[in-house]
């Protein structure tokens, strides 16, 4: 990692909220930013920062709030009603309504358990009622995580079909083609549609409804490769995930700097 894309990863950080799954992403990704930084002398991906957390390396809470779950789950606003809610959209709310951030970074990572499991899910052995009791993560992922399941399941596996989402208003939708070079294992593909989906489920949110509408606020997806320590930014225009490197550096500043700033 050079340090153009040094800079990039910082640009696309600064001032977002991000919702990473796990803590485990922090040291192979720190791992590789060293390796990289050892290269460019004095230059680090992220200088200044000692913690091993790697929510801490991307952003604090003091700089920006923060949620991390199991999943990286938004869980869409149709499961509150009355008073029932999460820290989610509580956590979104502070982000974005009380502390006026303009981005949201959805985080999603290779070898995710929960996304495993998830995975298994489709059997209805694993996720029938009694499992569901059993279990409070499958309890919660058969909750929120089913959306992306069934949207994972409908391609059937061919992953040459596009999927369709919900963008920043019911009206907008974009297309992601998932892994189309077969790169990743099963259970990761279904890791980068569930990431997406959180796109769907942050802005079905009323509060949010008039920043989207506006293009005050804007939402965006990451994904991490734990094994290799690699970042893959969704593009809509590419209409993928997009490895952050050096060919497709201006690529991917280019979009956001012309649709998101």
């Amino acid at each position: 990692m050079k340090v153009r894309n040094v800079k990039f990863v910082n640009l696309i950080t600064k001032h977002m909220v991000v919702l990473p799954s796990a803590k485990h992403c922090s040291s192979r990704l720190r791992y590789k930013y060293i390796k990289y930084g050892q290269n460019i002398k004095r230059y680090y991906a992220i200088p200044s920062v000692r913690s091993s957390d790697y929510g801490q390396t991307v952003s604090t809470c003091q700089r920006q709030p923060r949620v991390r779950n199991a999943g990286n789950l938004i869980p869409h606003s149709r499961h509150f009603v009355d008073e029932m809610t999460s820290c989610e959209p509580a956590g979104l709310e502070l982000s974005c309504i009380i502390n006026d951030i303009k981005h949201v970074i959805v985080c999603g990572h290779s070898d995710c358990k929960a996304m495993n499991l998830l995975y298994k899910l489709k059997s209805a052995d694993e996720s029938n009622l009694e499992q569901r009791r059993i279990s409070p993560l499958k309890s919660w992922l058969c909750a929120h995580g089913k959306t992306s399941l069934d949207k994972f399941l409908d391609v059937k596996g061919d992953f040459n079909k596009p999927i369709l989402f919900s963008a920043e208003t019911p009206q907008r939708k974009f297309v992601a083609y998932i892994d189309p070079e077969n790169q990743f294992c099963i259970e990761d593909k279904l890791s980068q549609v569930n990431t997406l989906q959180q796109l769907q489920n942050i802005a079905s949110y009323g509060m949010l409804k008039k920043r989207l509408e506006k293009h005050d606020l804007h939402i965006h997806a990451l994904w991490f490769d734990i094994y290799t320590g690699d970042i893959y930014y969704f593009s809509r225009r590419a209409k993928r995930f997009l490895i952050i490197d050096e060919a497709s550096y201006e690529v991917i500043l280019a979009e956001i700097r012309r649709y998101y700033s």
